[in-house]
């Protein structure tokens, strides 16, 4: 479960690179759909860290920022980006 978290995580970053050059060169169609696949995958992404954090018996008490909270902030921004690429692309 973790390489799949591992493999999304690495698609997430280079499906934003990606969406980078689309929204510079204002191509509607590709920030659509990458923006949808963005937001698909870190929430999937985002599901399986939960699940993989619960498994192995959550973060250190402590340190449940860096090894949690941070993690699923990052999570959480990738799927506002994606959101409002989307959105953006489907306005335009």
């Amino acid at each position: 479960m973790l390489e799949v978290t591992l493999v999304l995580c690495t698609a997430i970053f280079f499906l934003s690179l990606f969406l980078l050059v689309a929204a510079l060169l204002k191509w509607k169609k590709a920030r659509l759909f990458l923006g949808l696949l963005i937001f698909v995958f870190s929430v999937i992404a985002m599901i399986l860290f939960v699940n993989v954090q619960r498994i192995n018996g959550n973060p250190d008490s402590g340190k449940e920022f860096m090894q949690l909270y941070f993690p699923l902030l990052v999570f959480a921004m990738f799927m506002a980006i994606g959101a409002v690429s989307s959105i953006r692309a489907l306005k335009k």
